[in-house]
This record gives structure tokens, C-alpha cells and sequence, in this order.
């Protein structure tokens, strides 16, 4: 079975962390801060590596995507029209029309 480097690399490193906080080297959290994932993630990891040897930190889905993740973020794009000069809130994921927005002058009607 031909396993993508990337998760192979990934491995590897669960598996030093794992081993140098079994050791006493590294409490559980900075373990758990160095793999960027949380407390419960690495007792799972853990149980993993105990019951499937290393073979078990592998991820095995080979490039597909996680099955938690939404159909609805992987297809759908935040397009505007392009002749709707825009504003981009922080997060990136709306837009408003620069005629909406707080920031945009007043109308001034003329009399």
C-alpha cells in the first residue's frame, strides 16, 4: 500500500511527541501544543498507537477530504459581479457593496 509522503512525515512526528511524553520529556498539553491539535486528540493518538502500533498514527485517507467538512465551503466560492466595487469584512466570508457600507460618503442630493 503506497502511502502519501506527507502523511508519512506526519507520522513520524505524532510519534516522537508520543514517545518523549510517555518518556516524561513533554507534559500531555505540550504535546498536545507541539502537534497543534487538543488534549483529547492526543490521548486518542495514543490509544491509537497502543492497540495499531505505528501503522495506527498513519492517516489514511490518502488526500480525500475529512468527512466532517462541509460540501457547501469545498464548492461554493464568494463571488461578486465585477462592477460592484466591494468591502471584505475580516473573515473574508461576506461582502458588502460599497454603497452599503459605514464607511462610504453620504448621498448629497443636489437642489
Amino acid at each position: 500500500m503506497e502511502l502519501p509522503l506527507e502523511a508519512l512525515e506526519r507520522a513520524m512526528q505524532i510519534k516522537d511527541v508520543l514517545l518523549r511524553a510517555m518518556n516524561k520529556e513533554y507534559s500531555w498539553l505540550q504535546a498536545a501544543d507541539i502537534l497543534g491539535i487538543t488534549p483529547r486528540g492526543v490521548r486518542r493518538l495514543r490509544q491509537r498507537m497502543e492497540r495499531f502500533g505505528y501503522q495506527g498514527l498513519v492517516d489514511m485517507r490518502h488526500g480525500r477530504p475529512s468527512p466532517r467538512s462541509s460540501a457547501y465551503q469545498t464548492s461554493t466560492a464568494h463571488t461578486a459581479p465585477p462592477d460592484v466595487p466591494l468591502i471584505l469584512t475580516i473573515s473574508n466570508s461576506s461582502a458588502i457593496p460599497a454603497s452599503q457600507s459605514a464607511f462610504s460618503a453620504p448621498a448629497v442630493n443636489a437642489v
